[in-house]
């Protein structure tokens, strides 16, 4: 399209049919695209993000659980075991 506003009259498109002819490359590219390839395009991505934020809430649920097997089992055991004097027995523990 940008060579119908070149102002230099030998730059310029001389005819119609190189218009037309323009318009049908321009037709054919990425920007021509089905609506129908743009929505699944939509969808895919959707649907990884989706799953991003599924893997992260998973991944952050796991580690709110150790969290709280540590600070609700782990901990106070290996403080009973080190109140007993069974040192040793603190690596035991496991989660």
């Amino acid at each position: 399209m940008e060579g119908l506003l070149v102002k230099d009259r030998d730059q310029r498109l001389s005819s119609a049919a190189e218009v037309a002819q323009k318009l049908r490359q321009f037709s054919k590219t990425a920007a021509g695209k089905p609506a129908r390839t743009r929505r699944r395009q939509w969808i895919a991505a959707a649907v990884l993000a989706l799953v991003a934020v599924g893997a992260a809430s998973g991944w952050s649920l796991y580690r709110w659980s150790k969290r709280q097997w540590a600070r609700y089992e782990a901990i106070p055991l290996a403080h009973t075991f080190a109140d007993q004097g069974d040192y040793l027995d603190i690596h035991s523990v496991e989660g």
